[in-house]
């Protein structure tokens, strides 16, 4: 099935990793929020190809805090905290 890793590292301090890996081809979004809700970034919204992709966040302006990323593939949606130190 398609997988969705945690973020690495994480706790971060400029840029992380999010990490993809797709059985079929199919069209994927990440959206980045802040601890209220509020959406900062679309990191991906676009068909991958089946495989691994590592898809990079960069945090260096943010401020030291909780943030969440939000997948959805297809049907499918995750929400998963990452933190900034």
């Amino acid at each position: 099935s398609n997988k969705i890793c945690q973020n690495y590292p994480n706790n971060f301090n400029f840029q992380t990793i999010i990490t993809v890996e797709l059985e079929t081809s199919t069209h994927i979004q990440i959206k980045v929020y802040d601890s209220m809700g509020q959406e900062i970034d679309t990191l991906v919204d676009k068909k991958l190809a089946v495989g691994k992709h590592d898809i990079p966040f960069n945090g260096e302006q943010l401020a030291m805090g909780n943030y969440y990323y939000r997948m959805q593939i297809g049907s499918y949606q995750q929400v998963k905290l990452m933190q900034k130190r």
